[in-house]
């Protein structure tokens, strides 16, 4: 190959530009060519421009900032939709006010009836007592008056004293609402209190709140069978006559039928019994099968003392095995001056399809739940009825000595 064409095809060589065939070429001639390859060389050798780092800066800069924003944007977006999310599901249930759902009145009732459970579990009875009314009901021993307030904030400060060691405090807080059939949206508030035992376990006992826009009372509870280690399939009157209650859960109960019964105090209206009305009321074409009267045992053993809750369970068992129609009604609450006891006056109406007959009760109740009648607390009963004694009986009391 001569030089010239060789001299020709270096600078391309250099510059790797000329084909594979060209550069075999150039590669075999110079092995043999001491000036071609001398020329090739001595090509000048250029570095290639070095980058101006001012020239680009403000590029770089743009680049970082709009990682910067994007990043932020996502952040953004992350945190609006975690707030959207739950937002628009609140919003949506309070506004259609779905089955179940949770709206933005749970959320402020929660955190006010989490406050009222704190004054329960602290002990701070005179916050919760101010709700009542301070009318005067008797004088004390002292000739001091007493007063619907006073009397409840005594016998809460009282039974409070005797859970202390049990160190009550707040549990779970539930704030929700369903809607009926009809449309009519009801709302239901729940607390827990929990105790611990004396073997060290915790006792939570579940309490429903009688108002949803407060002041807040206390309106239910679990049944003694739930939380005293009984078995609700049996029927309440059957274990309280063998069950050895150890002495915690005694004190436990009387604090808890202690705060219901004083949120019902200030009621003209004992609920309670409007709740026992229904349990009794029992036609003569009804049956009173075993479902409601265990349903029966079940809410009378929540209302009444240990002491009674047998004899009442057998009553309203012996009258459920008639074929007598019963009705009741309950008068307003009255203040027994000589015993210190609110008691409630109840008519109970009963026939035998062909006579009627009237019997008057005093109901009286402390913290330890409602009493059997004693003999001076009933009116009606002349002796010589079956339908007269078995309506009597119903509150578990047996203990006729004289006509009425």
């Amino acid at each position: 190959m001569k030089c010239e064409v060789i001299r020709d095809l270096i600078p391309l060589y250099d510059e790797k530009l000329c084909s594979d065939e060209s550069s075999a070429l150039v590669e075999e001639h110079i092995k043999n060519c001491a000036a071609c390859k001398s020329l090739l060389e001595e090509l000048p050798r250029t570095e290639p421009p070095k980058a101006d780092m001012n020239s680009i800066k403000p590029f770089v800069n743009i680049k970082r900032k709009l990682r910067a924003r994007i990043a932020a944007l996502i952040v953004m977006g992350a945190v609006l939709l975690a707030v959207l999310i739950p937002v628009g599901y609140l919003t949506v249930n309070q506004i259609f006010h779905i089955r179940g759902g949770t709206d933005f009145e749970d959320l402020i009732y929660k955190h006010e009836v989490k406050a009222f459970a704190e004054t329960i579990a602290e002990g701070r009875f005179d916050e919760y007592a101010n709700q009542f009314e301070n009318m005067v009901i008797g004088t004390g021993s002292d000739g001091d008056l007493i007063t619907y307030r006073s009397f409840i904030q005594e016998q809460l400060n009282e039974a409070y004293e005797n859970v202390r060691q049990y160190e009550p405090k707040v549990g779970e807080i539930t704030s929700t609402y369903f809607k009926a059939d009809d449309g009519h949206v009801s709302r239901l508030l729940y607390l827990c209190i929990e105790f611990t035992r004396s073997d060290g376990s915790v006792l939570p006992v579940l309490l429903t709140i009688y108002s949803d826009n407060g002041p807040y009372r206390i309106d239910m509870y679990t049944t003694p069978a739930q939380y005293m280690g009984l078995d609700p399939e049996k029927p309440l009157c059957e274990q309280y006559a063998n069950a050895d209650v150890p002495d915690d859960i005694k004190d436990i109960c009387a604090f808890i039928n202690t705060l219901y019964l004083a949120g019902n105090i200030a009621e003209s209206k004992n609920y309670d019994i409007d709740i026992m009305d229904m349990a009794l009321k029992k036609n003569a074409d009804e049956t009173f099968d075993e479902e409601r009267e265990k349903l029966t045992r079940d809410i009378i053993g929540m209302r009444f003392a240990h002491s009674d809750i047998n004899a009442v369970c057998k009553g309203i068992s012996e009258f459920g095995k008639t074929n007598y129609s019963l009705d009741a009604s309950v008068g307003f609450k009255k203040f027994d001056k000589q015993r210190n006891m609110f008691y409630y006056p109840v008519m109970l109406i009963g026939s035998d399809g062909e006579n009627e007959a009237t019997v008057s009760v005093k109901l009286y109740f402390d913290e330890y739940g409602f009493y059997s009648p004693r003999d001076e607390d009933i009116r009606g009963v002349k002796g010589n009825s079956d339908l007269e004694m078995k309506m009597a009986e119903i509150f578990g009391w047996k203990n006729f000595q004289q006509p009425c």
